[in-house]
């Protein structure tokens, strides 16, 4: 016959047992949960943070108007440089293309979208005309008679080293240059290969494309180390290493104190020696200067843009050697507005805050036989420089935070679930033990023989 009573005494004891084995696994497995987070899979928890980064990047330009640029010939006159500006974007990244490798890395495609917020776009800007800038540099290793003979034939589309155009044309819109279709028809210009482009901009074809960074291949943290905008967890307070898909190179991040964002802190980093210098602090990076070292200050991207004289440095030539600001006029260096930071929560190796300011510079150099440019002082011109900033906030931070306290919420829910497991089975054998007793009793007094009267 089925006893409901013991059943249901049964049950009770089964119910404390597991809740104390779960509470005993909540605080003995949850290092597998924790690391079950960093694993970048198609269900996984950060996918969707690493998918599409969760707040937009505000986005701000500043161009440089050369005010003085009809004097650039007279060696006595310094150049003289206007800042305009901002213009407003909000950039929002995507990933597109995605590619699980067997490897445990993940093959894919960025995706950047810039919406205009403020700014007059018409504004008008005076710099140097870049396409022909650029052909002067390519072709200063030609033969001399060759590399006279090619600018004179084509002297009527190299009437000035210098241009004026609006700073929609100037970043996304893309202006007219005949120069581009030219050098893709000639042979002697197709080691460079030339992106198909038919008119020029700095952000020309770049808005809603995956074509400018290329492949980007990363670890998804199976059987290799979880990679893209993630650090490695557990940071320490020192330099860490990292890799740009724009720049195509590693460097380095210095650590140089902690900010709290959020309520969370985190580890601040700035851009190291080791990112600006051209071998004169580190011999080895001098690999990174395409056979010519300049000071202190510029990164070369020449190797990864057809070999045409870009160069990278901070704002306003902020933190250089003192040789970029000396022949020019208009610039004024600030540690507060000029210098990019980079701040991570420790733990999780996520960044929670950045801070990033970077400009792009032109080098003009002197070119024996090409008269635009024959009898020129060698110069550093900035074109123009950007600040982005992006903070984490809302599920983002409540994410960060779950993962720092889920240590201690872990333990603390398993002490329980085992706390509570103990008092109830407490309980359930003291109420057997008094339930026996009773039993023990009346069992007794039926024993008992009755007297006679």
């Amino acid at each position: 016959m089925f006893d409901l009573k013991l059943f249901k005494q049964l049950s009770q004891l089964c119910f404390c047992i597991i809740l104390g084995l779960c509470g005993f696994g909540v605080i003995v497995f949850w290092p597998v949960v924790l690391n079950s987070c960093f694993v970048l899979e198609p269900n996984s928890i950060v996918y969707w943070f690493w998918k599409k980064i969760p707040n937009e990047v505000a986005t701000e330009f500043y161009f440089f108007n050369w005010t003085n640029a009809d004097d650039f010939y007279n060696l006595s006159v310094k150049p003289k440089f206007d800042e305009l500006g901002p213009y407003k974007f909000s950039q929002s990244e995507e990933k597109c293309n995605v590619i699980w490798n067997e490897n445990g890395t993940v093959t894919y495609r960025e995706k950047k979208i810039w919406k205009h917020q403020g700014g007059n776009l018409d504004d008008v800007v005076v710099g140097v005309n870049y396409i022909t800038l650029a052909a002067t540099t390519v072709t200063r290793f030609w033969k001399f008679y060759t590399r006279r003979y090619f600018f004179l034939i084509l002297k009527p589309l190299f009437r000035s080293l210098f241009s004026t155009h609006t700073v929609s044309e100037l970043l996304f819109e893309g202006y007219s240059e005949p120069l581009i279709k030219i050098a893709r028809a000639l042979p002697i210009f197709h080691d460079l290969k030339f992106p198909n482009w038919d008119r020029f901009g700095w952000f020309y074809q770049r808005n809603g494309t995956t074509d400018f960074a290329g492949v980007v291949n990363m670890g998804t943290g199976i059987n290799s180390t979880l990679g893209g905008q993630f650090f490695q967890r557990d940071l320490q307070p020192e330099e860490i290493l990292t890799f740009s898909p724009d720049l195509r190179r590693k460097f380095h991040l210095h650590f140089v104190g902690t900010e709290m964002v959020d309520n969370i802190l985190g580890y601040k980093y700035v851009l190291g020696d080791r990112f600006f210098d051209n071998g004169t602090i580190f011999p080895e990076n001098s690999c990174f200067c395409n056979g010519e070292c300049v000071p202190y200050g510029m990164v070369n991207l020449s190797t990864t843009r057809h070999g045409f004289p870009l160069f990278l440095s901070l704002p306003h030539f902020f933190r250089a050697d003192p040789t970029y600001l000396q022949p020019i006029d208009g610039l004024k260096p600030n540690k507060n507005q000029h210098e990019s930071i980079l701040i991570i929560e420790p733990t999780t190796g996520i960044p929670i805050e950045m801070r990033a300011k970077t400009q792009l510079n032109l080098l003009i150099r002197p070119v024996n036989g090409i008269s635009l440019v024959e009898n020129v002082r060698q110069i550093f011109v900035p074109v123009w420089w950007t600040k982005q900033n992006i903070k984490l906030s809302g599920l983002s931070i409540l994410f960060i935070k779950l993962i720092i306290n889920l240590p201690i919420i872990c333990t603390s829910l398993g002490s329980l679930m085992i706390g509570i497991s103990f008092v109830l089975m407490t309980l359930f054998f003291n109420r057997r033990r008094r339930t026996d007793a009773k039993r023990i009793i009346l069992l007794k007094d039926e024993e008992v023989p009755l007297k006679r009267v």
